[in-house]
């Protein structure tokens, strides 16, 4: 609400990601930050996720497909873990071609061929090609208890997880994992009956 709480936010946020990424951020002023990373899954917490669910091995050598990728969260994930289980292609899907650039970035530092492209999620998305893994978070806005300037469209939000999942079964891959906030009263179990009717464990 104030400039100041925005800060702190901010600051909590930059102590997920792994510290040689920093400098790609740390030039930006803040609306300008504040708008790349307003999307962004923190790093350290998808490390983790993938740990507590032994999903990490399953990246390992992958082509993975990244929708609504923002800067490359779930690509900073795996600074955490021992390079071997680098995924081999990542393929960055997002609107934002600041974020994309941040990706391009990040991926010629871990040494992982990145792909990006600039695209409007609203309809699903397809690869041209085949892909092992498909990750993504779509925006949390409607979902979220942060969004307190208006009433939140948790049907509009609904229909970038159906997005999501359309383009899951487009691209037909050995795993998907998608990440979503879920802190408003109605949005949990909307979101679990979509993803369980998809065949997601949640």
């Amino acid at each position: 609400r104030t400039r100041e709480e925005q800060a702190r936010a901010y600051y909590l946020w930059a102590q997920t990601v792994p510290a040689q990424f920093w400098r790609f951020f740390s030039h930006l002023g803040i609306a300008e930050f504040g708008r790349v990373v307003a999307d962004m899954i923190p790093p350290y917490a998808i490390s983790q996720l993938l740990a507590r669910l032994d999903l990490y091995p399953w990246f390992r050598g992958a082509t993975v497909l990244d929708l609504f990728s923002g800067a490359c969260g779930w690509l900073m994930a795996f600074a955490f873990y021992p390079p071997h289980y680098l995924p081999r292609k990542w393929i960055a899907v997002d609107i934002d071609a600041r974020r994309l650039q941040i990706c391009r970035l990040v991926g010629r530092e871990m040494g992982v061929d990145v792909v990006t492209v600039r695209r409007d999620l609203t309809r699903p998305y397809a690869p041209a090609a085949p892909v092992d893994v498909v990750v993504g978070s779509p925006p949390c806005h409607e979902f979220s208890a942060a969004t307190v300037s208006r009433r939140r469209r948790v049907e509009d939000g609904l229909a970038l997880v159906r997005s999501y999942l359309e383009s899951v079964d487009a691209a037909g891959p050995r795993l998907a994992v998608m990440e979503e906030a879920a802190t408003t009263s109605e949005s949990p179990w909307m979101l679990k009956m979509l993803l369980a009717r998809r065949g997601f464990r949640v």
